[in-house]
């Protein structure tokens, strides 16, 4: 063995969204990131020949924190003369005595042996035995990782990106407890305050109708759908409704009616607001968006609601900045792999449809239009928070 006294770490492997992962901790005294960039573009740069190339590298750092990233291709295994893509991440936070770094592979399906050498290089080169350094649990340090340190700012910062060191305790990491660490909101069906029908909505009963024969009868006969696919398309896919948009001004009731879905099919309903994913971190927003796909997938049935989606989903055409850029690229992606799985219904909100990417926009199985309320409809509601008043005064103020 190269080097006998290398510290092991766990590896960690598993599929976010349609991506396989690959990752293992660095967590030692003074890491130094740099000659782990460094081996690991050696290697793609040996692999030339098996048309390995760098697509795409940056770096963020900021006081303590670090971010590094690598977008890399290689030759496909699969399918001659295409690529398969990869991205290299490595974050980590410096520590007073210990630095917490975590280095993560990205891929698809399509693994090739050059994948394999970048993971083992970056491990040899984190933990080979350095000269008057020993990586931890290693020779006579009896301080334990995770005893408690004066600069406690730093550790609660290390633990938003990597989550708790698992020695200090289990954490739940229920789909649920997952969710709301995230920012989510989880409406359980079931409890009473969330118990709501279609009186709830004042007015808007051609709004209802759609909903209805579009998105309960599928929730609640889908069985039904699928036999009518399976005796009339040559493949055997989902018919119903998997990505769904409402679309209208603010305050129309689009959330109002995600909620009353929810409650009348007696399903999950995961509310996601803009600022569940949002983060200053490089490559930290794409991470926190999938994490939250994966725990809705976890749920089994649910439906997941993303609210203004204009402002993660906005036309490229338009000229946006690079890290909306990729988390658009990762939301098309989920809802992709989404579209495969009968389990789960998407439903985003927006008042600004024209402003949306043609790529989303092609994925949607249905739009609701929700207008502004007419006459009609603004009497139903001043009737609901005013029911003191005569026909003729809600008449008057609608």
């Amino acid at each position: 063995m190269k080097y006998p006294r290398m510290k092991r770490p766990t590896f960690k492997s598993g599929v976010r969204g349609t991506r396989y992962f690959i990752e293992f901790p660095i967590v030692q005294k003074n890491v130094d990131v740099f000659p782990i960039l460094v081996a690991v573009k050696q290697v793609i740069s040996e692999n030339k020949t098996n048309g390995a190339r760098i697509k795409h590298d940056d770096a963020y750092q900021q006081d303590d924190l670090m971010s590094y990233l690598l977008d890399y291709e290689v030759d496909s295994t699969t399918a001659r003369g295409a690529k398969s893509g990869g991205s290299i991440y490595i974050r980590g936070a410096k520590g007073e005595t210990y630095d917490n770094f975590k280095f993560v592979v990205e891929k698809n399906t399509d693994f090739h042996e050059a994948d394999a050498q970048i993971i083992l290089k970056a491990y040899e080169e984190a933990f080979k035995p350095k000269k008057d350094l020993k990586p931890l649990g290693v020779g006579n340090d009896n301080r334990r990782p995770n005893q408690s340190s004066s600069k406690k700012s730093k550790k609660g910062i290390a633990d938003g990106l990597f989550g708790n060191n698992q020695n200090e305790g289990e954490e739940d990491d229920s789909p649920e407890a997952v969710l709301e660490r995230a920012g989510c909101t989880v409406f359980v069906p079931g409890v009473k305050k969330n118990e709501l029908d279609w009186d709830y909505l004042a007015g808007y009963d051609y709004v209802k109708r759609d909903i209805e024969d579009t998105v309960l009868l599928a929730l609640t006969h889908g069985h039904v759908y699928d036999q009518i696919t399976q005796g009339t398309r040559m493949k055997d896919e989902t018919n119903r409704p998997k990505c769904i948009l409402f679309e209208g001004p603010p305050g129309c009731g689009k959330t109002t009616s995600a909620k009353i879905i929810s409650s009348q099919v007696k399903i999950p309903l995961i509310y996601m607001p803009l600022e569940a994913i949002m983060s200053k971190y490089y490559g930290e927003s794409e991470t926190k968006l999938a994490e939250i796909f994966e725990s809705a997938q976890d749920l089994g049935k649910t439906i997941l609601f993303i609210d203004e989606i204009d402002s993660l989903a906005t036309s490229r055409e338009s000229g946006i900045h690079e890290a909306t850029r990729r988390i658009l690229s990762t939301l098309l992606r989920k809802i992709d792999s989404f579209e495969s799985d009968s389990e789960v219904l998407v439903i985003c909100a927006t008042n600004r449809k024209k402003d949306l990417d043609p790529a989303l926009i092609s994925r949607l199985d249905l739009s609701v239009r929700f207008e502004l309320p007419d006459s009609k409809t603004r009497a139903l509601i001043f009737q609901r928070y005013a029911k003191q008043l005569s026909k003729e005064d809600l008449t008057k103020l609608g």
